[in-house]
């Protein structure tokens, strides 16, 4: 029996995710499909547009059969401890085959890459070595080294960011030898692209349509009215924009040594940041004083990220990304999954359905899950209506 895993973030889900999702279950042909999902905050250091349930719900329209949280301290790491996580969750879950999006759509290359990384030969270390003295950022050195190693793939394709996160599926499989089968397919439309009009425009441009009050255009019917009713309600769209003055009530709280209790602040970065926030209280300038060619966007989104939710290198000390996530948290079912139900039943994790059911005898599992539910509250915070806390203990999941 196969069980299709999907590793994703739906921020929303657009008519590229539905034709992931379907050119891979007309691949596989599955018993059932399993998302796992980031939450509340996104891999790239950004509050997720609108509620995971309501991204859940998407899913859950468009074929998906059973969507679990990714908790958020892996969903908000850079790619490998992202990737990890994610793999291992699905595996525990009971998935055969993952199916992902690349821009290279061939398995094989992705495969040597990992190799590469998994092995770390001389060459690929001292390749690595030299563009970081270089300035570059870990991951475009990561990408020169690779190119250093590999001169026969095509040297854009090191950079690209879903060739990246598919590179990270695979070097996480090997490294936990697990039971997965990998695929991949070909990702159609520009990553980033703006345009409204493109057949599969990116989530970036349906963000950007909402943001500006223009008609949405992009998204399945389904999709689409989820995502408006929650815009109606005052519930989205959430922004960094919104949650901005909370973090910079936090950055102007601490001290300058403070800022070394954060991951990703090293180098420097930590200090930038700091002074940034009191030179300025807007967003955009913040991030314009820090970044540099060594300070991609993506890892001061992170750094801010941490900031806001006080994931600090103790916090995640205790959570311990080296081990896998240590619970299975249901957003949305298909009950009518008879699969689906003896997955769950069988897990090789604890199930949760509510925050509530939470046992506080594992102490890694409640720290890991409070701050799941911390995050939904900070979330929140930037709705303009219905905004309230503990909404992990009352939100029902999305059933069909």
């Amino acid at each position: 029996m196969k069980i299709l895993g999907l590793i994703v973030e739906y921020n929303p889900f657009h008519l590229g995710h539905l034709y992931h999702l379907k050119q891979a279950q007309a691949m596989l042909k599955p018993a059932a499909t399993i998302a796992v999902m980031s939450g509340s905050f996104t891999q790239r250091g950004e509050p997720a547009i609108i509620d995971k349930w309501a991204r859940a719900q998407m899913a859950l329209t468009s074929g998906v059969d059973l969507v679990l949280e990714l908790p958020v301290a892996w969903a908000t790491q850079s790619a490998l401890n992202f990737a990890t996580g994610a793999v291992r969750l699905l595996a525990a879950a009971g998935v055969t085959d993952i199916c992902f999006g690349s821009e290279i759509g061939d398995l094989a290359p992705l495969q040597e890459m990992a190799d590469v990384l998994l092995e770390e030969p001389p060459r690929y270390r001292q390749a690595l070595q030299k563009a970081l003295r270089q300035g570059h950022s870990f991951a475009v050195a990561q990408g020169k080294a690779l190119a250093q190693c590999l001169p026969d793939i095509e040297p854009e394709s090191f950079a690209q960011p879903n060739n990246t996160l598919a590179v990270m599926y695979l070097l996480a499989i090997k490294k936990f030898q697990l039971s997965i089968r990998a695929h991949t397919i070909k990702r159609l439309g520009a990553y980033h692209s703006l345009d409204p009009m493109a057949p599969l425009p990116s989530a970036t441009a349906i963000r950007q349509q909402v943001l500006e009050g223009q008609p949405i255009a992009g998204m399945p019917e389904a999709a689409k009215t989820i995502l408006a009713q929650r815009i109606q309600k005052g519930q989205g769209p959430v922004t960094w924009h919104r949650l901005a003055p909370y973090l910079f009530y936090r950055l102007r709280s601490q001290s300058r040594a403070d800022m070394e209790r954060w991951p990703d602040a090293g180098e420097g970065l930590g200090d930038r940041f700091w002074l940034a926030a009191r030179q300025t209280n807007k967003w955009e300038e913040l991030l314009s004083m820090a970044k540099t060619r060594r300070f991609p966007l993506t890892r001061l989104q992170r750094l801010a990220t941490y900031i806001l939710l006080n994931l600090d290198r103790g916090r995640l000390a205790r959570i311990d990304l080296e081990l896998p996530p240590p619970y299975l948290r249901v957003l949305a079912l298909n009950t009518s999954s008879v699969e689906v139900r003896m997955l769950l039943k069988n897990s090789q994790l604890p199930v949760i359905y509510g925050a509530h059911t939470a046992s506080a005898a594992d102490c890694r599992l409640g720290e890991c899950l409070q701050l799941d539910v911390q995050a939904t509250d900070i979330h929140s915070l930037a709705w303009e209506k219905n905004s309230r806390s503990g909404l992990d203990y009352t939100h029902p999941i999305v059933t069909r």
